[in-house]
C-alpha cells in the first residue's frame, strides 16, 4: 500500500528526494520510539541490578550513548535501501501499471 502511494506521488510530480526523505522519516519515527523506550527500560532496570553489579557503574553514560547511537546508525543504513528504491521508480511505468 505504502509503495503504491509513493509511486503515485512520484508520478504526480513529487521530487525523488522528497519521497526518499519521507521513507526514511517514517522509519526513523519507529526507531526513535524504540530507542526511547529501550533507554527508559534500561535506566529502570539498572536500578534493579545495582545490588548485583559489584564494582560496576550501572548508569554508565558511555554505554547509554553508544548503544542507541549504534542502533540509530544501523537503522539509517537499513532504511537507505528502501528509500533509494522508492526514489528511483519510473513514473510512466507506475501510471501504466496502476
Amino acid at each position: 500500500m505504502e509503495r503504491t502511494v509513493q509511486n503515485l506521488r512520484l508520478a504526480l510530480g513529487a521530487e525523488s528526494t522528497s519521497v526518499a526523505s519521507r521513507t526514511i522519516l517514517r522509519g526513523m519515527i519507529s526507531v526513535g520510539l524504540g530507542v526511547s523506550l529501550g533507554l527508559l527500560g534500561a535506566a529502570l532496570g539498572a536500578g534493579l541490578l545495582k545490588g548485583l553489579a559489584f564494582g560496576v557503574e550501572t548508569l554508565d553514560l558511555g554505554t547509554f550513548l553508544t548503544a542507541p547511537a549504534t542502533l540509530v546508525l544501523v537503522a539509517l543504513a537499513a532504511l537507505a535501501l528502501p528509500a533509494l528504491r522508492a526514489s528511483r521508480i519510473d513514473p510512466v511505468r507506475t501510471l501504466r501499471e496502476e
